[in-house]
């Protein structure tokens, strides 16, 4: 699934086989845990600067 944004280019979400999530933001990339129902804050902050988005 891809989805242009303003500003941030392309972002790609992949669902793996394991219990993560891929997400590729303009040829970086992070992980995303499905398990979690809420995302705290340092992970969303460490996903941010994996992404270059901080």
């Amino acid at each position: 699934m891809s989805a242009p944004l303003p500003n941030f280019g392309t972002v790609s979400l992949t669902l793996g086989r394991t219990s993560l999530n891929q997400v590729k933001l303009n040829g970086k990339q992070s992980h995303i845990p499905r398990h979690a129902a809420e995302l705290k804050k340092g992970l969303v902050e460490g996903i941010k600067k994996q992404l270059g988005l901080k």
